[in-house]
């Protein structure tokens, strides 16, 4: 990547950062594995990753993996071999590459979300709320 698309991912996350202060939706600190699966599936590209917050929202997510701003995901959560996984629509709306761990952290806004899926993401969220 070059240091251009480096300084641009930058300011994105900043001015993500900013907007962060005013939230819809209360973050909980989740690990969850989360199967990505790029969209629409003629693209291919199926990625594995690791949860690090989820709200009703959003998630953020950890992978070896770059996805582009804009891009459309399927996301498979598992947060607990009792429940059944959780897939939704969404699309990355920030990226940050974490250069000490060779690794990319994405914001995944969610898209499509109905009234049964809403609360589920709630019942999590308050699952795992330790405050």
């Amino acid at each position: 990547m070059a240091l251009s698309d480096s300084a641009s991912i930058d300011r994105r996350q900043h001015r993500q950062t900013l907007a962060s202060d005013t939230r819809r939706s209360v973050r909980t600190d989740v690990l969850c594995y989360a199967r990505l699966e790029l969209l629409p599936r003629k693209y291919g590209g199926i990625y594995h990753s690791l949860s690090h917050n989820l709200s009703c929202g959003g998630v953020k997510v950890r992978t070896f993996q770059q996805l582009r701003v804009d891009s459309s995901v399927l996301v498979k959560l598992c947060c607990s071999e009792e429940a059944d996984p959780l897939t939704l629509s969404g699309a990355v709306v920030w990226v940050s590459r974490d250069a000490w761990n060779e690794q990319w952290e994405f914001g995944i806004a969610f898209t499509d979300l109905d009234l049964g899926i809403m609360q589920r993401l709630q019942a999590m969220n308050k699952a795992f709320d330790i405050n």
